[in-house]
């Protein structure tokens, strides 16, 4: 059966998992902010060898593609990458929004929405919305969070379920409104399904040239000239 390695990096949560067809077989998660360059080698190794395998032994190396975190996404790219290039393995990326909202759909009761988010800066959220077949909507943007933003879609006693790092802050602003909070958040788990269907469709990255999906740029301040 095909054996996949899956590196999820967007967020603070940084997690490694290792599939056997459509099944999870070894999974290492830690939530250190910050801390994805000093752990995720040590968490593939430990990966591997949970399950007696060998790295040559993949078929392929997926990868949570973003939106997120700049920094962790660069993070996770340059290790699949590395894998990728040295094991002469291809590599897969996932939309991190699409796997959450596909997770949280098979967490719980049916909705007529899945709203993925991701945390971003203040009451901001990189944001996808999929219909009940998870059909794109609206499609990796980033948007402010306000009462009036899930409107257009909640009419005619319509449920919308919203997950990810960016769902806590969102819950908070829809008081009364059919909007439920999944505890969904990322993790190497979600790429499974989504990565073996990649797989079996030959929809790769090219390892050359791919690039996160960072939706903005990254928020880099310039030092100011300093007085003699």
């Amino acid at each position: 059966m095909l054996k996949i390695l899956h590196l999820e990096t967007a967020t603070d949560i940084c997690s490694v998992g290792l599939s056997e067809g459509d099944q999870l077989i070894s999974i290492q998660e830690t939530d250190e902010i910050r801390d994805h360059t000093r752990v995720i080698t040590l968490m593939i190794e430990q990966v591997m060898e949970q399950t007696g395998y060998s790295l040559s032994e993949l078929d392929a190396v997926s990868l949570s593609e973003g939106p997120g975190s700049y920094t962790s996404l660069r993070v996770g790219m340059s290790a699949a990458k590395a894998l990728c290039f040295g094991l002469d393995k291809p590599l897969i990326t996932v939309n991190t929004l699409y796997a959450l909202a596909g997770a949280a759909k098979e967490s719980g009761d049916d909705f007529d929405y899945y709203c993925s988010m991701i945390d971003a800066r203040r009451m901001e959220v990189y944001l996808s919305l999929y219909d009940a077949g998870l059909g794109v909507m609206v499609d990796n943007e980033a948007v402010i969070l306000t009462e009036t933003l899930f409107d257009p879609y909640l009419e005619s006693k319509k449920r919308i379920l919203i997950c990810g790092s960016g769902s806590a802050k969102a819950e908070a602003v829809f008081p009364g409104k059919a909007v439920h909070r999944s505890l969904v958040v990322c993790s190497a788990k979600h790429l499974v399904k989504p990565a073996l269907y990649n797989y079996e469709n030959g929809l790769f990255a090219d390892i050359a040239y791919f690039s996160p999906n960072y939706i903005k740029s990254p928020n880099i301040t310039k030092a100011k000239n300093k007085l003699l």
